[in-house]
């Protein structure tokens, strides 16, 4: 966490001052609220635990799913301009998250120049995240778009020390379907001809990615294109 949020490159001094501002929210039960969409915004938070989805209304009323968080993450970047969350972040099962007062951050920031360096480096890497989902909705091959998912999800899992070949996913298919753009029946058909090309194995919440060069193919990406976050 100290790594890939805030305080990794920072002096001790500044990663002390960090520290005292930093507040842990008390843990969020499955399909608890951190905040919705239209909250006047106060906070950033960073993950320590679980897993967070987001979504937003568009304009025919629908809610959609416009992203999933795991620990090490942080949600709430894109309400800093428009002082208002743009989205409802939700716990999907038994969460820990830490409340950041961005007041007092801005504060802290104006006086460590370390610190506010290292923010800029985070929002451009959300940045650079956003801009790799757009890959998705350009994809009309919904395997494709399953398989860039599976690579972005591995990829972010990889940065935070766990294993890239292993995918919990903590959503819904229902959820990642409505993710994805696609039918919860599509979205079986595809893990379930994945697993039959060996591409991929199931085993209940848990994605074990045994070939990622084929995963790969068919995301139509080399290595060095993986959306990173």
């Amino acid at each position: 966490m100290h790594r890939l949020c805030l305080a990794g490159q920072l002096g001790a001094a500044e990663r002390e001052r960090l520290e005292s501002i930093i507040l842990v929210h008390s843990c969020l039960a499955r399909g608890e609220r951190l905040f919705s969409e239209g909250d006047r915004f106060q906070f950033i938070f960073a993950v320590r635990s679980g897993a967070i989805k987001t979504s937003f209304t568009a304009s025919d009323g629908r809610s959609h799913i416009s992203g999933f968080h795991v620990p090490g993450e942080l949600l709430g970047l894109e309400a800093i301009s428009a002082g208002i969350y743009r989205c409802t972040a939700e716990a999907l099962e038994r969460s820990d998250v830490c409340e950041i007062p961005y007041h007092r951050f801005e504060e802290l920031a104006r006086q460590s120049p370390g610190l506010h360096s290292r923010m800029h480096d985070i929002m451009s890497r959300e940045i650079g995240y956003a801009r790799s989902l757009m890959i998705l909705p350009r994809k009309k091959n919904a395997r494709t778009q399953l398989a860039v998912f599976l690579l972005n999800l591995s990829s972010r899992l990889r940065q935070r020390g766990f294993s890239e070949e292993v995918c919990r996913l903590s959503m819904s298919r229902k959820d990642l379907a409505n993710y994805l753009g696609i039918s919860a029946e599509t979205l079986s058909r595809l893990f379930a001809g994945l697993q039959k090309d060996h591409i991929l194995r199931i085993h209940r919440r848990s994605i074990h990615l045994l070939d990622l060069p084929a995963l790969q193919d068919i995301a139509g990406l080399s290595a060095t294109m993986l959306p990173l976050r």
